[in-house]
């Protein structure tokens, strides 16, 4: 399990975080063995596993719960398509336009920006265009944050000259 979708929230709880641009059966399979994974080992600790599955704006609806007989796995969900994606753009920019550091809420706006699009071509160029946007961060430390969670979250629908543009970006 990568280490960028575990996180030990305020209340004790451990949150697995993953997001899906597409259904299929064995993303139920994969959650359950994250869940197993992280079971053994915090054993005891891990009294309150949470699994959120953050889906792309491609996806428009998905069972939360996986029934295997003996066991059901319950997922909390969040679905992309509800975010008004132009809107946020246009905050983040003026924002940024006009010198006013981002909270750290339109710093996780920005990073999934590009997800909140409909087909892979959409998403690509989101991409592109919020690796535009983030030039305009003057902060170094706010920059990487921001050019590499686009990179760990786009992972699945950018191309590789994309991937170098932002590799690019981070170095530069």
């Amino acid at each position: 399990m990568r280490i960028d979708n575990l996180f030990l929230l305020e209340d004790g709880s451990i949150a697995i975080i993953d997001y899906e641009s597409s259904l299929k059966w064995e993303n139920y399979l994969k959650y359950l063995n994250y869940v197993v994974r992280i079971l053994e080992r915090y054993k005891q600790t891990a009294e309150h596993i949470r699994m959120i599955v953050i889906y792309t704006a491609d996806i428009e609806e998905a069972e939360d719960e996986f029934h295997a007989g003996c066991i059901t796995l319950r997922l909390e969900q969040a679905y992309l398509r509800q975010i008004d994606s132009k809107s946020i753009r246009d905050i983040l920019e003026k924002k940024l336009d006009n010198g006013i550091p981002l909270s750290d809420d339109e710093l996780m706006q920005f990073i999934i920006l590009p997800l909140t699009y409909k087909g892979k071509e959409a998403k690509r160029e989101a991409v592109k265009d919020a690796v535009y946007l983030a030039r305009k961060i003057t902060d170094k430390k706010t920059h990487m944050f921001v050019l590499s969670g686009i990179l760990v979250f786009a992972d699945k629908v950018i191309d590789a000259k994309t991937a170098e543009h932002i590799k690019i970006s981070l170095s530069g």
